[in-house]
């Protein structure tokens, strides 16, 4: 016969919120990034999007660190590409590539979005996530998100871009 073990609630030995359970979502911390605030470039040198970034102080410093944005970005410029990368920083030390990501756009055109990035920081300190862009050709100007609707029903303030981290107990 196979055992079932039924509980209302789990608590800590000596903190009730201090419960391990690998695999678990420890804590999830997002941003979001309206085109009422829309970020554009027409430099081929990265730079911060402003508004694009989120701090999680993990629990445990053998925490996994699931990153994810979604949204649209786009670019002006015949042929041209916006190009994305994923810079975190531990305690206000120097920011750390972890990841990238671009897109090539026709004139005009605009593209949904997504990254992901699984990181292990090993530390109970901040960590500051932050979206960096920039144009990789001489032409255009390539936007985040793009404040473009065309015919549908919504406003700039509700074209927005997601940013999610979710510390993940190992």
């Amino acid at each position: 016969m196979a055992s079932v073990l039924k509980v209302d609630q789990l608590q800590g030995v000596s903190t009730a919120a201090d419960v391990h359970i690998p695999g678990h979502v420890v804590q999830v911390v997002s941003s979001t990034k309206s085109a009422d605030t829309q970020w554009s470039s027409s430099s081929t040198s990265m730079s911060d999007i402003t508004g694009a970034s989120v701090t999680i102080t993990p629990k445990y410093s053998t925490s996994k660190i699931l990153w994810s944005v979604a949204g649209d970005a786009g670019s002006s410029g015949t042929n041209s590409a916006i190009a994305l990368r994923l810079v975190r920083n531990i305690n206000g030390g120097s920011f750390t590539t972890l990841c990238g990501s671009a897109g090539m756009y026709l004139s005009g055109a605009y593209q949904f979005i997504s990254m992901q990035f699984v990181d292990e920081p090993n530390t109970t300190d901040p960590c500051v996530y932050k979206l960096q862009g920039c144009r990789t050709t001489t032409n255009g100007t390539v936007y985040y998100p793009t404040n473009w609707a065309g015919t549908l029903t919504w406003t700039s303030a509700q074209d927005t871009n997601t940013m999610v981290v979710m510390e993940i107990a190992q």
